[in-house]
């Protein structure tokens, strides 16, 4: 049997994959709103919310924990995708950054530092502008604490410290660690 393609019909296999990537979004997104809304992210939730049948996210997910890796990694894209937009290159720039992320999406947020993927994934982050694997470990404690204290209502104190890291006005003294 001979079958008719048009240029205009992609292959099948193109179809489901596409399908396949939509949902997977939506899946995503769906968890996401459900954060921000402060409503557990539980894969029946999703997909009463995504408007797909409760076993759909299980093509996509194997368990609530392989949900939530995949939204802390889609929240850091966002994250990415923000701090893009502002072109900030130093440590103190991406910081601020990180802080005002954290001030308009606290939910994503609270998960990037919850979870090993998102831990990694901000680090990873950091990395260009921090340096060495100390500075790795310095920047992604001073990223956490800086949206833990946003997180704690405190978004203000963070972005003026998050600033005044980079107009230098905090420096460690070398003898006794404390702030000048």
């Amino acid at each position: 049997m001979l079958t008719l393609q048009t240029m205009f019909t992609p292959p099948a296999d193109d179809v489901s994959n596409a399908m396949a990537t939509d949902l997977r979004a939506r899946l995503l997104d769906a968890a996401i709103a459900l954060m921000d809304e402060g409503t557990d992210p539980t894969l029946r939730a999703v997909a009463r919310r995504a408007g797909v049948s409760p076993m759909a996210p299980y093509r996509h997910f194997a368990d609530r924990a392989a949900l939530i890796d995949a939204t802390a990694t889609s929240g850091l894209y966002m994250l990415k995708a923000d701090l893009r937009g502002s072109a900030a290159t130093d440590l103190s720039g991406r910081l601020s950054g990180i802080v005002r992320f954290a001030v308009n999406r606290p939910a994503v947020a609270r998960l990037i530092c919850e979870t090993p993927a998102g831990r990694d994934g901000l680090a990873d982050l950091l990395t260009p502008s921090a340096g060495a694997a100390a500075g790795r470990t310095t920047a992604l404690a001073l990223a956490i604490g800086f949206i833990r204290l946003t997180l704690a209502g405190n978004g203000a104190a963070a972005a003026a410290a998050a600033a005044a890291m980079g107009a230098g006005q905090v420096r460690r003294d070398a003898a006794g660690g404390d702030d000048a």
